[in-house]
């Protein structure tokens, strides 16, 4: 066996020792390498969760924007269907058109041309008002407004229905009021009772269904009377009357030519 001389085995000796370091080094490096990927892993994953945590916190919101959005717009529609409902069908809303006035003058000493008596200026303005009572209206919008067809009276040569506007009816039941009260002033034909009645009841529904929210208050006109007297100064919102009008005149059929027929259940207009 031979020996190692004393210089090769210190060459020997620092040859292993530069391979430890070498080899130590090396570990360390793959340790480090291995920490750093570790490292940036864990980033991207806490990066990925807070992201998702951000779009989750986002979408939260708009969805709780979206339903106080809708919880809104909901009770205002409703709100709105109360105070300014849905007319049911009929072919005169399209000429519907309300304006703000002044309201009915309290005093009794002012009159409109349809009060202050009996005498032809007044007759000639109830007349002219209630003229364009019957109206012509088709099959169909007896249908949409839920009116039967089959059990309404028809015009001849298919010319549609004969029909009524509501506020026609009730104005009726005015006139029949009021030529009862001026009965002795005048040679129109007097309703029997039961028709006054019915006008009277026919009035109270209207103004029960049509309430009139605006506020009256109370007078001394002067010192020397010490009667209370009504008064109304605020605003209120009525029916452009002559728009309306204007649409049932271009309905109207002449209510002292109708001719209607109970057999064959139909109406002709003559000449």
């Amino acid at each position: 066996m031979s020996r190692v001389a004393p210089n090769e085995d210190l060459e020997c000796q620092a040859f292993l020792a530069e391979q430890r370091e070498s080899s130590s080094a090396e570990e360390s490096d793959i340790g480090c390498t291995e920490k750093c990927d570790q490292s940036r892993i864990h980033k991207t994953i806490w990066d990925i969760r807070g992201f998702l945590n951000v779009s989750i916190l986002i979408h939260l919101s708009i969805a709780i924007i979206w339903v106080f959005g809708v919880i809104f717009i909901v009770k205002n529609l409703d709100n709105a269907k109360a105070t300014c409902p849905m007319r049911p069908f009929s072919p005169a809303n399209q000429a519907i058109e309300y304006r703000t006035n002044h309201p009915y003058d309290a005093d009794t000493t002012h009159h409109s041309q349809w009060a202050g008596g009996m005498n032809a200026a007044v007759d000639s303005a109830w007349n002219k008002l209630l003229s364009p009572s019957f109206a012509r209206a088709s099959r169909e919008e007896l249908i949409l407004g839920h009116e039967d067809p089959d059990t309404s009276l028809r015009l001849a040569e298919g010319q549609g229905y004969m029909a009524l506007f509501g506020v026609y009816h009730t104005l009726h039941c005015l006139r029949e009021l009021r030529n009862h009260l001026y009965r002795g002033q005048h040679n129109h034909t007097i309703p029997p009772e039961w028709h006054l009645d019915h006008c009277i009841d026919t009035l109270r529904d209207f103004v029960m269904c049509n309430v009139d929210t605006t506020m009256w208050t109370f007078h001394y006109k002067d010192t020397n009377d010490s009667t209370i007297y009504e008064k109304a100064d605020a605003m209120r919102q009525c029916v452009a009357w002559d728009k309306f009008e204007e649409f049932t005149k271009s309905r109207a059929l002449p209510k002292d030519k109708i001719e209607c027929d109970k057999a064959t259940r139909q109406c002709r207009v003559g000449e």
